[in-house]
């Protein structure tokens, strides 16, 4: 859930982030060399759930709802792969 400083605000998104997400999920065909179709699925889902989002509506979003759905549904997307973080984080231990 996101949660809103002690002024009542919800930390500030900046544009340059919003559209780099954009310009990633352009990127994941080029990187995709194996041609995984989890990859592309996952690209696609991620193209889907910012589509129509704009930064704009993230910032006049005043309950919250808006961004935490965002990042519910990229978080399922991550879930989705192992990225080998579970074994560096247990040895950092």
């Amino acid at each position: 859930m996101t949660t809103a400083k002690a002024d009542g605000k919800f930390p500030r998104i900046h544009e340059s982030t919003f559209t780099g997400m954009f310009e990633v999920t352009g990127l994941l065909t080029s990187f995709n060399v194996d041609n995984d179709p989890d990859l592309e699925n996952a690209r696609q889902k991620l193209e889907q759930v910012l589509s129509g989002v704009t930064v704009a509506a993230l910032r006049d979003d005043d309950t919250g709802a808006l961004r935490d759905s965002v990042r519910e549904k990229t978080q399922a997307i991550l879930n989705k792969f192992d990225f080998g973080c579970e074994d560096a984080e247990e040895e950092n231990t």
